[in-house]
């Protein structure tokens, strides 16, 4: 039993390596649900970033 529900957020943090080489201030993390049935993304969902 849970008392959380479906529209419930999931918090989390997690440490993307970069390149130390990298050549830009703003990037976008993208994330994506992959189908079953032909592998192609779904639920596409772009954040931006500024790297400091």
């Amino acid at each position: 039993f849970t008392t959380a529900a479906m529209g419930d957020w999931g918090y989390f943090e997690e440490k993307i390596p970069l390149p130390a080489d990298i050549d830009a201030d703003r990037l976008v993390l993208q994330l994506y649900s992959v189908s079953m049935k032909d592998g192609s993304k779904m639920f596409v969902v772009n954040i931006p970033l500024v790297l400091e």
